[in-house]
């Protein structure tokens, strides 16, 4: 089978009945016959505080941190999807704010 990768928007999704993929019809009104599709839908990092704090962001704007999650502002942690190097999933932000909350009572218990 042929790949084929287009970087238009999709403006329909073409099936011949509710559940079963024919194709997408791109804004070109151009349609690729498929029986699978992955779409990606990018990346737009909601960084503004991050930013206002001059934190380090790689060239994707995503927060660039250490490995105990926190960025180049002591005392500032990222998790989830912001986080730069790591995967996009849900149970990877899970695992980040489970490892940035024992990260963080570590230091507060050290501090009594």
């Amino acid at each position: 089978k042929q790949i084929q990768i287009a970087e238009q928007p999709i403006e329909k999704i073409l099936g011949a009945k509710k559940g079963v993929l024919t194709g997408f019809q791109l804004s070109s009104s151009k349609k690729i016959d498929a029986e699978i599709g992955f779409v990606y839908l990018g990346i737009r990092p909601n960084n503004g505080l991050a930013l206002q704090l001059k934190a380090q962001v790689d060239n994707k704007g995503l927060v660039v941190t250490n490995e105990e999650g926190e960025s180049s502002i002591p005392n500032v942690f990222v998790i989830g999807d912001l986080r730069s190097g790591s995967m996009k999933q849900i149970y990877t932000a899970w695992q980040h704010a489970v490892d940035v909350v024992q990260v963080i009572d570590r230091r507060l218990r050290a501090e009594q």
